[in-house]
């Protein structure tokens, strides 16, 4: 138990401190024993020199009239008399010249002579009156260890200006060195007495410190270990106190720093993106679960790799060059060699990771997956390929109607270029043909299945206006909310051309470009059903050209086309009304209709200008050609009811015409009715 304290208390930094502290403390007392106790003692030295001078003066004073009359019993009286009073006095010596010794002690004297006269062992060159008479000697019989011995005190006596000898005081230093004695021992008691409070002091504060220091031993363990939330005690002793705030603000940082990089690690574990670390020497030391996935390849192929096997191993067209400028380059696009030998587009780019030095200590690489960009990027320029050369006219507009985009052909129909339109509304193109109510059905037809098709007249920018086959289709994102409108258009004025001629070539002649009997049928069906609704009548004259045959055969079928077309021109000339129908059925036969006609003889005044004007010469190419018609006629509702009987009966009525003698027209009788 008291080695392993001993052990505890002497071991570590505080113990070498302790050590340190005992040696110079011991070292600090000895130094003040050796210091100041003698100071004391030399203090003592010179009380006691001071009396012996001041004593031997007075002794001299009292006795130099004995000494003068060689009264030596008055003088030993004297000197008795006074070392009675003073009892550290231990003798009093008069020595003379001449080598006569006077020794007087408290108790006893005595006077001889002596070989040696005393005063010449006291002063160095006692031959020479002024020396001896300025000059006086102390001799200490006393040591350092033994304080209580006696001090001899000399001084010369000169009697009327002659020396006669010397003066020798002893006297002993006990009565000075009793309160040196004292104080030495207080001292040295009191120099124990602050050493053992001293070492206390250090002892009891260094084992606060050591268990202090020993808390912030653990709390660095701890710290060390990960528990970063762990705190130091700020309110310890002075510095100590301060060492705790700045390992609490240490570990407040590496807690920041911790998070943000725990942050960053699952940042890096849970993005899709691959993520390798290369050091220094460009050998691979991390890659995250993203790249394993991306590449098929485990965590243990890739650890320790070089970059020329990972280059190898992923199939990247990488030369060394590219990468050593990797970081300069930027984000490279390359095709990656995936473990089941499938090929993947990915994005590389480099970032350098250094230590605050000039040369990179780490090379981060980054892979991103773009197959799926490259697919819409595909799809992207596919569209825009699309927009661009799309023979229809592509208009994009915003939820407002305000036109964001249109392609090329959009300002071929149009007349509009890009800049023009931009900013501006379809209304612009608008040509006044449809009504309100068209606009109304075709926006909620728009807004409630989300398209609309349908032919619209726009007006073009010189001011033509065209017929256009217009899409509108809504662009909705994922909640319903239109974003856009996309409209394609077509300019259909050619197809509405083709449309009219075939319109034209189904209903009218191609000779002689008169209605036929298709449209005839039509317009007679309409003008039965207006004489029904307003009860009223209308006639049907069919036609037949006399001696038109031989005009076939005389001049050919050219002169007899033309023909055709002569005598077409001349029924459209006697029929004025717009709502009267001249028609060829075929051959040299022709209809007449008359809608609305008030009385019979409306017709027959019609049918005598027919006949009259066709009875006139026609002159074709240098030949002149007589015809005549001959007409057929019924009346609705007297011949017929429909058109099939009207058109049976006018043919009736011109055959009877022809019996007649040709070149007449005949109403359909009763019978024929």
């Amino acid at each position: 138990m008291k080695n392993a304290i001993r052990h505890k208390f002497f071991s570590g930094i505080f113990g070498h401190f302790f050590l340190r502290a005992s040696i110079i403390q011991s070292l600090f007392a000895i130094l003040f024993l050796l210091v100041v106790l003698p100071f004391f003692h030399f203090v003592a030295d010179k009380m006691a020199a001071e009396q012996g001078r001041t004593f031997a003066n007075s002794t001299l004073a009292a006795s130099i009239d004995a000494l003068y009359k060689n009264d030596y019993s008055s003088v030993v009286d004297y000197c008795m008399g006074v070392m009675k009073n003073t009892p550290n006095i231990l003798f009093i010596v008069y020595s003379n010249i001449d080598g006569e010794e006077l020794y007087i002690t408290p108790n006893n004297w005595t006077f001889g002579h002596k070989s040696l006269p005393y005063y010449k062992m006291r002063f160095e060159k006692p031959g020479q009156t002024e020396s001896i008479a300025q000059s006086h000697s102390i001799r200490d019989t006393a040591s350092f260890f033994n304080p209580s011995g006696a001090v001899e005190y000399s001084r010369p006596i000169v009697i009327e200006g002659n020396d006669w000898g010397v003066l020798t005081v002893g006297f002993s230093k006990e009565t000075y060195y009793t309160h040196v004695e004292a104080f030495t021992l207080t001292v040295i008691a009191f120099t124990l007495l602050a050493s053992l409070l001293s070492f206390y002091m250090f002892y009891a504060s260094s084992r606060r410190i050591r268990s202090q220091i020993s808390l912030f031993g653990d709390i660095a363990q701890k710290l060390s270990e990960g528990h970063l939330s762990v705190r130091a005690p700020e309110a310890a002793i002075g510095e100590i106190g301060v060492l705790g705030s700045a390992i609490n603000r240490m570990s407040s940082a590496l807690e920041e720093k911790s998070e943000r990089l725990l942050q960053l690690v699952r940042m890096v574990e849970q993005t899709e993106d691959g993520f390798i670390l290369f050091n220094g020497s460009r050998h691979i030391i991390f890659a995250n679960e993203a790249l394993l996935e991306l590449t098929g390849y485990p965590d243990s192929c890739f650890i320790g790799m070089s970059v020329t096997e990972f280059v190898r191993l992923l199939n990247l067209s990488l030369t060394e060059l590219d990468w050593k400028s990797a970081v300069k380059t930027g984000a490279r696009e390359l095709l990656l060699t995936k473990k089941d030998q499938s090929e993947i587009n990915i994005e590389l780019r480099f970032e350098s990771i250094s230590s605050g030095k000039k040369e990179v200590q780490y090379l981060l690489a980054v892979f991103s997956d773009i197959s799926e960009r490259k697919r819409l990027e595909e799809k992207l320029q596919l569209a825009a390929n699309v927009f661009s050369h799309a023979r229809e006219g592509i208009m994009v507009t915003t939820e407002n109607g305000i036109i964001i985009d249109v392609n090329s052909t959009f300002s071929i129909i149009t007349g509009y270029s890009r800049d023009e339109v931009l900013g501006r509304k379809p209304s612009i193109l608008s040509s006044g043909r449809q009504s309100k109510e068209f606009y109304v059905n075709m926006w909620s037809e728009l807004l409630d299945k989300g398209h609309w098709h349908g032919e619209i007249w726009n007006r073009h920018k010189d001011g033509q206006v065209y017929p256009e086959l217009l899409s509108i289709s809504a662009v909705r994102d994922d909640q319903g909310k239109t974003l856009q409108y996309v409209s394609l258009s077509s300019d259909i004025t050619e197809q509405k051309e083709r449309e009219s001629e075939l319109v034209h070539f189904a209903h009218f002649d191609n000779l002689t470009d008169l209605p036929n009997r298709v449209l005839l049928s039509d317009r007679l069906n309409q003008a039965i059903a207006l004489a029904i609704r307003d009860k009223g009548m209308l006639a049907l004259m069919y036609l037949d050209l006399d001696k038109f045959k031989p005009v076939n055969d005389t001049f050919g079928h050219k002169i007899g086309d033309k023909l055709l077309r002569k005598v077409a021109d001349r029924l459209k000339e006697c029929v004025m009304r717009a709502s009267d129908t001249v028609s060829r059925l075929g051959g040299d036969e022709f209809v007449i209709l008359l809608s609305q006609i008030e009385a019979h003889q409306d017709t027959a005044i019609v049918a005598g200008k027919v006949i009259n004007s066709l009875t006139l010469p026609f002159e074709i190419e240098q030949h002149t050609i007589n015809i005549s018609a001959t007409i057929g006629i019924a009346i609705y509702p007297i011949h017929g009811a429909n058109a099939d009987t009207l058109m049976k009966n006018a043919d009736d009525a011109m055959y009877q015409a022809k019996e007649a003698g040709r070149g007449c027209f005949r109403f359909t009788t009763d019978t024929q009715s």
